[in-house]
């Protein structure tokens, strides 16, 4: 049997070479898969604009209340936010262990309605349909109009307009 000790120094040095060499092409994987990250993060980024929720609706998450349900109102139709029996309103769900969006953000409407939902979080911000005691209630609109009719439709006054879309109201007193 051949004494491991006994090869030669150019035999010895390619275990090391070698190591080397697959540390080198890994740190240099590492720094192309970052690139490649960063440049889909830039062209992709948040096609809905969920993350510019939280600075539009900033004024209105310190002015509701801390917890509960927050009623919604939009001008934007919003197909699935009132869930039918079985869906979450447009928010993603399970179907045989796979994640699916139902409506979901198929349409202006959702995307606004899952952003102010995000932005207001740990407020439940929930259709009016399906808030019937709601306190408070949002306004989500995406251009100007007699916002106060809106809300007075659904039995709230509007308390203020925060600009932007953005409206707070309060249940009407009867």
């Amino acid at each position: 049997m051949p004494d491991p000790q006994s090869k030669s120094s150019p035999e010895r040095a390619r275990v090391p070479m070698g190591v080397a060499a697959v540390a080198i092409l890994s740190i240099l994987g590492a720094f192309n898969s970052y690139q490649v990250s960063q440049q889909l993060a830039q062209s992709g980024g948040d096609p809905y604009r969920v993350s510019a929720a939280r600075e539009r609706f900033a004024a209105a998450a310190q002015r509701l209340p801390p917890g509960g349900v927050v009623g919604y109102i939009s001008d934007l139709p919003c197909e699935g936010c009132t869930p039918a029996p079985g869906t979450t309103g447009g928010l993603p769900r399970r179907q045989g262990g796979a994640m699916t969006v139902g409506a979901g953000l198929r349409n202006a409407g959702n995307a606004a309605f899952v952003g102010a939902r995000y932005a207001l979080a740990p407020r439940l911000v929930a259709p009016i349909p399906e808030a019937p005691t709601a306190e408070w209630a949002l306004g989500n609109f995406s251009q100007p109009d007699d916002f106060a009719a809106f809300g007075a439709q659904s039995g709230f006054t509007m308390i203020a307009d925060l600009g932007n879309g953005v409206v707070i109201y309060r249940r009407s007193k009867p």
